[in-house]
């Protein structure tokens, strides 16, 4: 018998309601379900998948409001998707190229106005949208449009709307504008407007730039007003965010407070009364030397004289395109230091790698009236053969193969490792070893002893910083280097897109007992072993090198590591050298006997040994300085500081007064500090160097232990206290902080010699009133 099931309209209606309400529910939750799984596909850098989500929230859900934030990051990945800015402050992903947006990030911005006017989202396109149509206004030189235009953007941005937002970008991106016209007065016209316009949002920027237009066009006192004004609102901020800040970030804040204000200050210590004059950068960039059109290339002023820059561009950087011919030309250049960079597509150049280096070394001082150039050359990156793809190695040795480079004069190796907890990785170059073949092949042993940083954590030293790049679960890469005869990168293995696979990693081997007990922290034990093992073979190089290791440290949190023995790891070290001909072991034991055993002695035998070898490094050569000094040969520890290429403003300026040589002193850079480092040696030769020339003939005899003993326990003059922290800065067993002990002088002796005390800042090149 047929059931015949039958259903009430009423219980009908009910499910259609109940259906329809669950439609509905889906249909109110789906955007931020969908919004959630694309933003997490954004973060794992899954850039594509996610804007397909985010696309499909534009075309399904158009006025809903989570697909406002889709635009928005959808926007991001349009803008930036694989564009890569290279300059000297670094490498790395950006947006923006060139002043510029593409059609697709254009669209969607107009997408955000029209649909989302009232919604931060909204308003920031506004702002992006409107500054493009301002710089396009004054590229054609319709000046009075663009200014129109401005203050029509300011004028409505919030009308009726009760969420203010507030954006000086879009009149900062103008002035750059009109900067790069070299159009200064109708620049000031836009930031007095902005100042002018709301006392409420007073913005360091604004003010900082229109001090910089009346400082170029040699409006001093305009200048001075508004530069007064930025620090009293540095001052200010400082205090504000000090207010509301927790104690671990006080001195963050404090820190990038006095940053700022030391800017502004040397700004305000370079003042003049006359205008200046333009300078000019050009250059050329190519892609295996083919010219490379149509590439965004951009200017940002580094202020910082002590070479800290800024990375990335900011609303003063200024950009032009290149032209067919690859050329690029900034004519309207204000004097002053520069990072000049560029960004590329890497879906349109492929893995390349700058000729010269990852790293463009292309900061330039420019001067009035002066042009520069800079050429930048992409190549191809060179071919690697083995190991890669992961793989395994076996036996005692590993065989690094490349392809040969034709121009290659020699080549260099760099090795990486992967941190075994995953936070990340890092590479160092492999010493100074040069290989004439396209091969190179080294022991497991040599890995282990070749350091790759130590590290610590709260309970001391980790054990896997021990191994070196031999550790036996490590994980590891590696990239080759071709180098002309003069030492110039000619190109490398590692590209911008990082397109070879060359990790690679340890077969499962057996490990010592040593190393069993390194792993689980048993130091002691750990020693004892190593120290087995040489009684096995006294020549085993791997128990040597980790037991000077291991008795070697000395630094960093050793609190919980009470296992140190310089003897012993100078011994060890000793004993590598002989055994191996590694100059690494040579470092070793040098860089002991200096900061440890303070035997200068047999330190500058070592350095002559490590010098027939390989070129000194800095440190190096500062080290024999420094001995030269604690013998008392004040001047063949200058004539050795000034063959070096890197500069000791604090060393060479206490070598020149305690010997009275200001002979041969040269501008390493052309910057605001280093000027002021020769000035303040000019005006001491001057006003000084004829003080007290008995007490410095008794100096010049001694050591500068014996003449610290002259003059101590005395009520010194301005001089004679300078004299007396020359000495101490020259002292290698004197530990001084230049820095803190300018500190001290200034609060002792500034209100009895303000010059001395001006002098002696100018030639430690450490502005001391900046911190004030």
């Amino acid at each position: 018998m047929k059931k015949i099931i039958r259903i009430k309209a009423k219980d009908l209606l009910k499910g259609i309601g109940v259906f329809l309400a669950i439609l509905l529910l889906i249909y109110a939750f789906l955007p931020s379900v969908m919004l959630s799984i694309a933003n997490r596909y954004h973060r794992q850098g899954n850039l594509l998948i996610a804007k397909a989500y985010y696309d499909r929230m534009d075309r399904f859900f158009p006025n809903r409001s989570a697909t406002a934030e889709a635009l928005e990051r959808a926007t991001q990945i349009a803008d930036n998707h694989n564009l890569l800015m290279i300059s000297s402050t670094g490498v790395g992903s950006t947006s923006h190229i060139g002043g510029t947006i593409s059609k697709e990030t254009e669209a969607y911005y107009k997408k955000l106005v029209d649909r989302f006017p009232h919604t931060w989202q909204g308003k920031r396109a506004k702002v992006e949208l409107t500054s493009q149509e301002i710089k396009h206004l004054i590229s054609e030189d319709k000046i009075e449009e663009a200014f129109s235009l401005m203050k029509h953007h300011y004028e409505t941005i919030n009308a009726n709307t009760s969420t203010n937002y507030w954006d000086p970008s879009v009149a900062l991106e103008a002035v750059t504008a009109l900067k790069s016209k070299g159009l200064y007065t109708e620049g000031l016209d836009i930031l007095k407007y902005m100042m002018e316009d709301d006392e409420n949002h007073q913005n360091t920027d604004v003010y900082e730039l229109t001090a910089d237009l009346y400082s170029f066009l040699g409006n001093k006192q305009e200048a001075e007003k508004y530069y007064a004004r930025l620090l009293e609102m540095h001052n200010e901020n400082i205090q504000m965010e000090l207010q509301y800040s927790d104690q671990e970030h006080r001195e963050g804040i404090t820190s990038y407070y006095a940053e700022k204000k030391e800017e502004v200050l040397r700004k305000l210590a370079s003042l003049k009364d006359t205008a200046s004059e333009y300078g000019a950068i050009t250059g050329t960039i190519a892609l295996k030397d083919q010219p490379l059109r149509s590439i965004p290339v951009f200017i940002q002023p580094q202020r910082d004289p002590r070479g800290g820059t800024m990375s990335g561009v900011t609303y003063d950087s200024i950009w032009v395109l290149s032209d067919e011919q690859g050329q690029f030309n900034f004519n309207y250049v204000e004097p002053g230091r520069y990072s000049l960079g560029f960004v590329v597509d890497l879906d349109v150049v492929g893995d390349v790698v700058l000729k010269g280096g990852f790293f463009p070394k292309s900061t330039i001082y420019v001067d009035e009236e002066e042009k520069q150039h800079w050429d930048f050359q992409l190549v191809d990156t060179l071919n690697v053969l083995s190991p890669t793809d992961h793989e395994k190695i076996t036996g005692d040795t590993i065989h690094f193969k490349w392809e040969p480079f034709e121009e290659a004069a020699y080549y260099t190796l760099e090795l990486g490792a992967y941190s075994l907890n995953g936070s990340g990785s890092y590479s160092t170059n492999y010493s100074e070893r040069k290989f004439y073949t396209n091969e190179a092949i080294l022991s497991i042993d040599e890995l282990t002893y070749f350091p790759s940083g130590m590290t610590f954590d709260e309970e001391g030293p980790t054990p896997d910083s021990f191994f070196g790049f031999g550790h036996p679960k490590g994980k590891y890469f590696w990239g080759v280097l071709a180098h002309d005869e003069d030492g110039n990168i000619l190109t490398s293995s590692r590209g911008y897109l990082k397109g070879q696979n060359t990790d690679f990693a340890f077969e499962e081997r057996s490990i010592r007992l040593g190393d069993e007990l390194l792993l689980k922290r048993k130091f002691a034990e750990a020693i004892a072993a190593y120290e087995e093992d040489l009684k096995v073979n006294p020549n085993d190089v791997y128990a040597l090198s980790m037991l000077g290791k291991l008795y070697g440290l000395s630094y960093g949190n050793i609190e919980k590591y009470p296992y140190s023995d310089i003897d012993k790891a100078v011994n060890y070290y000793e004993r590598l050298y002989q055994l191996t001909d590694n100059p690494r072991f040579l470092k070793d034991t040098i860089e002991l006997l200096y900061q440890e055993k303070k035997n200068y002695h047999n330190v500058l035998q070592l350095l002559e040994v490590l010098e027939e070898k390989e070129d000194l490094k800095p440190w190096h050569q500062r080290y024999r300085v420094m001995i030269y000094s604690h013998e008392g040969n004040y001047e063949a520890a200058l004539q050795e500081l000034l063959t070096m290429d890197t500069k000791y403003h604090g060393l060479e300026a206490s070598l020149r007064i305690i010997t009275n040589n200001f002979t041969g002193i040269q501008l390493q850079e052309r910057d605001i500090l280093e000027e002021k480092w020769v000035a303040a040696l000019q005006q001491y030769e001057e006003t000084y160097a004829s003080m007290d020339m008995d007490l410095k003939e008794n100096i010049r005899k001694s050591t500068p232990l014996e003449a610290l003993k002259l003059l101590e326990n005395r009520d010194l003059t301005p001089h004679k206290a300078l004299l007396q922290l020359a000495l101490k800065v020259v002292e290698p067993t004197s530990s001084i902080y230049e820095y803190e002990a300018l500190l001290e002088y200034t609060n002792k002796y500034k209100s009895i010699d303000p010059v001395a005390n001006e002098i002696l800042e100018g030639m430690f090149a450490i502005p001391i009133r900046y911190y004030n």
